[in-house]
């Protein structure tokens, strides 16, 4: 079973190519809406799903064959929210735009360079709530992944022990199969 899903891949290559090129924009993880969302910082926020909740659907294997092989690809679905904040020109909304613009754009470079032409960017808009004041900017993308379902066990817990107790019965050091006759209980006609 594979140790890392195709969305997890995405993000952590993200976050690595980030660090790398010290690209200075946090990415966050989580269902959990974060604090202060509407561009009080650089960052991005990344959500399992779309804004409906939906996860993506299933279709047939991309890549049938290797080890384990390939049964079914889910294109699964996350949202992303770049937010974009120039602390140098508040009041200028095209300042905002570029730097939320120019997060969003590294975003891309980033998760192409990681799974290239598995990533589908479905959907954009602009969170446009605020209409006084912004001092920055938000970018939702909508994306796809195609993740491999693959034909391996699930692997519910490592490190299992289990412990045995085994008896033998001291009058019979040989087993012998269980007859109705050896327990109490009624023949099959008489039930």
């Amino acid at each position: 079973m594979a140790d890392t899903l195709a969305w997890e891949k995405v993000y952590n290559d993200v976050v690595a190519r980030f660090a790398a090129e010290s690209t200075d924009i946090p990415n966050v993880f989580g269902w959990r809406k974060p604090k202060h969302r509407g561009a009080q910082q650089n960052r991005i926020c990344w959500v399992p799903g779309d804004p409906s909740g939906a996860a993506g659907e299933v279709a047939s294997a991309l890549s049938p064959g290797g080890n384990p092989r390939s049964i079914g690809t889910l294109a699964e679905l996350f949202t992303i929210y770049v937010e974009g904040r120039d602390a140098t020109n508040l009041e200028n909304e095209l300042a905002q735009y570029a730097a939320t613009r120019l997060i969003f754009d590294a975003w891309f470079r980033a998760a192409y360079l990681s799974v290239r032409n598995l990533l589908v960017v479905k959907s954009t808009a602009w969170m446009v709530e605020r209409t006084t004041r912004r001092h920055g900017a938000t970018l939702r993308a909508v994306c796809s992944v195609a993740a491999k379902i693959p034909d391996a066990a699930y692997e519910a817990a490592e490190d299992v022990e289990a412990v045995v107790d085994v008896q033998l019965d001291s009058d019979d050091d040989e087993s012998t199969p269980n007859t109705s006759e050896d327990m109490d209980v009624p023949p099959l006609d008489e039930v």
